[in-house]
């Protein structure tokens, strides 16, 4: 009956309940399909039809099909009979199983019943099947477990709890390629879940001891960590324990990395108590700070920069804030003589002695030192003595590298590439030096230039950030050449002021960088000016030209001037 009326609906009938169905005026409909809201109108009072070639996309908007807007028949849905082995495997119902037989190879569908169980991942039928008389008779007309893949059936007999009959199958757990164990079958066994029994087949395999058992081990364990699973975790200790294993140091970065501090400091314990590779106490100590809510994130970072009371200036640098860098070198020691000079300096004798010994530079037992131990007990302490003795020491073990091992260093070398230091005295801080004043003020002066650089590099940056290649590449092609001149002049003064130290005006330090661009060859082996030369020099003039009025004759072509941007932009990213 509801189909007959249906029928008898026309198509205008059919627009508007579907369009008051989806909330939309006749204008609002009409704008999605195009047409006037007077168009609508008259389709839904029987006064037209719309245009055959509106119908697919009114029928889209409306959200039924193009059938049912013209006839008003629906698509009746399709009932679909699931077999009862399907029904068993899907419901995980053993009472279901018992009434199939494993002659019932497969159903109408050409499913055998293992083929639902892996499907629908049913671990009580799955089990049922293996403790059964003939299990092959359930796998349909391949009789091959294989069929399925080895790192899937191998999941099904984890989950199962049913690990300890895999020679039913003729298997041997034995046999089984650690990888493959996958990501299910991993944080089963490291589950509350599994069973005991399962983890022992697992862990007292024959071939744990194999590299690829290790390697899979480190598998487990990461996949602990990444789950954040301290359970699995402390499953793995367990094991590497017993095992007499290490932990992995890629482990035990990644607890440092996700911030698992309890769990690191007990993996790490275990490793440095066994003699194995383990994660510096600085790194961890950083870590407990970064989690200290009372710590900022300047106070953590500066932390972290200082290794053995000496501030690390490479590490320190990475930060790109001049000011905290600035703050940070007047505040602490660069090399290793600071640290006692900055003790000294404050009449600390107890914290210079504890230092003293702990570096192995105070005379002891007889033995040849640097400080007696007896000029820490005078009445009146002779700092300056001191000093002097630890300062020739640190030069001697400087010189004799192999009596350098438990010193703290002169100087941890922290400037790369000689960007800061010309001449090496940050990276080999005591060499060359005849008084530790002359050491103290060398290095006062390299953390001034330091600053002086960084400061350079931020005036640069601020000036000259947005001119990069594409803005320039946009001015030239709206043709405004003289802008290009000035703030290319700009970044190239920038640059060399930043970048290779050079002072004055742009004229004097231009002449100055020119002089280190070598000559070109003229084809016949003699050396002549190189172009670059003479084009940055009219750059230069032209921009003389539209800034201060000036009257040189000189002109700049367009080519020129693309070659004049090419350079300026090559020379700042070497």
């Amino acid at each position: 009956m509801k189909g007959e009326m249906e029928m008898q609906k026309t198509i205008g009938d059919r627009i508007k309940e579907e369009r008051k169905r989806l909330g939309l005026t006749q204008l609002e409909l009409a704008n999605k399909i195009g047409v006037t809201d007077r168009a609508v109108s008259k389709w839904e009072q029987k006064e037209g039809n719309p245009d055959v070639g509106l119908l697919p996309s009114l029928s889209s908007i409306l959200g039924v099909t193009l059938d049912y807007l013209l006839t008003g028949k629906t698509v009746e849905e399709k009932v679909v009979f699931a077999s009862k082995m399907e029904v068993c495997a899907k419901n995980d119902d053993l009472s279901l199983f018992k009434e199939i037989k494993d002659e019932s190879i497969v159903d109408e569908s050409r499913k055998s019943l293992m083929d639902y169980v892996i499907e629908y991942k049913s671990k009580n039928v799955f089990k049922a099947i293996i403790e059964s008389q003939r299990p092959y008779g359930y796998f349909g007309p391949r009789q091959e477990w294989k069929y399925w893949g080895i790192d899937v059936m191998l999941n099904m007999f984890i989950i199962s709890g049913c690990l300890n009959q895999l020679q039913k199958i003729n298997w041997n757990i034995n046999d089984v390629d650690p990888k493959e164990y996958n990501n299910e079958s991993i944080d089963f066994i490291l589950s509350e879940k599994c069973p005991e029994e399962t983890k022992e087949i697992v862990f007292s395999c024959k071939a744990v001891k194999n590299p690829k058992w290790q390697d899979i081990y480190k598998e487990f364990m990461n996949r602990a960590i990444d789950k954040n699973n301290s359970f699995g975790i402390d499953i793995m200790f367990k094991l590497y324990e017993s095992l007499s294993l290490a932990i992995p140091l890629d482990s035990l970065k990644k607890m440092l990395e996700k911030e698992m501090t309890d769990k690191l400091l007990e993996g790490n314990k275990y490793n440095t108590e066994n003699g194995f590779v383990h994660i510096e106490k600085k790194e961890i100590e950083v870590l407990v700070m970064k989690q200290d809510e009372s710590k900022t994130p300047e106070e953590v970072f500066i932390f972290s920069c200082i290794d053995n009371g000496i501030l690390q200036i490479e590490k320190l640098l990475t930060c790109n804030n001049t000011k905290l860098i600035e703050k940070t070198l007047g505040i602490y020691p660069v090399t290793a003589y600071e640290v006692f000079n900055n003790l000294a300096e404050k009449k600390d004798v107890k914290g210079l002695f504890r230092l003293c010994i702990d570096n192995d530079l105070v005379a002891s037992y007889g033995q040849a030192g640097t400080v007696d131990a007896s000029e820490f007990t005078k009445s009146t302490v002779d700092y300056d003595k001191i000093l002097k003795a630890i300062f020739k020491r640190l030069e001697d073990d400087l010189t004799n590298r192999s009596s350098y091992s438990r010193h703290i260093p002169i100087c941890q070398s922290q400037v790369p590439n000689d960007i800061y230091i010309r001449d090496q005295i940050m990276r080999n801080c005591h060499s060359g030096f005849s008084t530790p004043n002359e050491l103290l003020v060398k290095v006062s002066e390299c953390k001034a230039e330091i600053i002086s650089d960084l400061k350079l590099q931020d005036d640069k940056n601020r000036t000259t950030g947005d001119l990069t290649a594409e803005y320039f590449e946009n001015q030239m092609k709206a043709g405004n050449y003289e802008i290009v001149v000035v703030k290319l002049c700009t970044k190239l003064e920038a640059i060399l002021k930043a970048d290779f130290k050079k002072e004055g005006d742009l004229k004097a330090m231009l002449d100055s960088y020119c002089k280190d661009i070598p000559d070109d060859d003229d084809g016949w082996g003699y050396p002549v000016e190189s172009p670059m030369v003479n084009l940055l020099n009219k750059l230069r003039m032209k921009r003389n030209n539209i800034v201060h009025a000036e009257q040189n004759k000189v002109d700049l072509t367009k080519e020129e001037l693309q070659k004049c941007i090419k350079y300026i932009l090559d020379i700042e990213r070497k």
